[in-house]
């Protein structure tokens, strides 16, 4: 069977709004509020399946299930626990109370930001990396750290041995020596 094509094609350069609503249709979604929230049962978990997610200052988050008289749905209770540990995974699952931004950042759970300009701060967080992270190094971290969950360490690291093998040969680790070399913005490819 033929292989597909997987080539990419150089990476443009993504202003924030652009990079944020790229990042939604990955899996994650953001809406700017004017007021408090909550981030409650299925809200919370769809946000827990991000791979970054932030929250802002004064924002509050609750799993609720066990309040409504239902059980950790939608994988809440695979997910949670890899996140925050299963004691905290517990605690919050099983009261369904209030978190704060605050808390929820301690416990490992959300990256916190000042709630002025909350939306403009996570889009250029997002611009950050769309803009200045090789798309291939960012595609393997991502398949590194979520793999190395079910593999020793020795696994892990010979994994990591290999790739890092591989990136010596790519465009983009010759990219990312000469911009830094260069002091200029770097022009990955992703190849």
């Amino acid at each position: 069977m033929p292989r597909a094509d997987t080539r990419l094609e150089p990476a443009p350069k993504i202003a924030p709004a652009t990079a944020l609503r790229t990042v939604a249709r990955a899996g994650g979604f953001l809406r700017p509020y004017r007021r408090e929230i909550v981030f409650a049962g299925i809200g919370l978990v769809i946000a827990l399946f991000c791979d970054i997610r932030y929250m802002a200052a004064g924002a509050k988050l609750t799993t609720a299930f066990a309040r409504r008289g239902l059980i950790a749905e939608h994988g809440i209770s695979w997910m949670l626990p890899r996140l925050i540990g299963p004691m905290n995974a517990m605690d919050l699952l099983l009261s369904a109370r209030t978190v704060t931004a605050e808390e929820a950042a301690a416990l490992g759970l959300v990256r916190q930001l000042p709630a002025e300009g909350f939306a403009e701060a996570v889009q250029a967080r997002a611009a950050e990396i769309a803009n200045l992270s090789s798309p291939r190094s960012t595609r393997i971290v991502k398949r590194q750290v979520y793999e190395a969950l079910f593999q020793s360490l020795a696994e892990a690291s010979a994994i990591a041995y290999r790739e890092q093998e591989a990136c010596r040969d790519t465009d983009d680790f010759r990219e990312g020596v000469a911009h830094w070399v260069e002091k200029r913005a770097p022009n990955f490819t992703g190849r």
